[in-house]
């Protein structure tokens, strides 16, 4: 693998044990090999993965104080860490 491979997981809920097993292993395989992949097949509504590209956006395009207002605290880094790199 050289690419980011398309993983077709509708098989995930299918009853057949072979086809969950199929897809599983490609899975295993793109995480090994490669460590992305992307998914079809999900059933995910294509308006809802269009909306999710639009306020992902709109998001990313506020200024970076409106972005940092509602910035999750990060648990790995310690509170002097967190300081430092919020000041830069």
């Amino acid at each position: 693998m050289g690419v980011v491979p398309i993983i077709d997981i509708s098989g995930l809920s299918s009853g057949d044990a072979v086809k969950r097993s199929e897809v599983a292993a490609a899975l295993d395989r793109a995480c090994v090999e490669i460590g992305f992949f992307q998914v079809v097949g999900h059933g995910i509504d294509d308006g809802l993965i269009q909306r999710m590209y639009d306020v992902s956006r709109a998001f990313f395009a506020l200024p970076a104080e409106k972005k940092h207002a509602v910035a999750q605290p990060d648990k790995t880094r310690s509170a002097a860490t967190a300081r430092s790199v919020s000041r830069r």
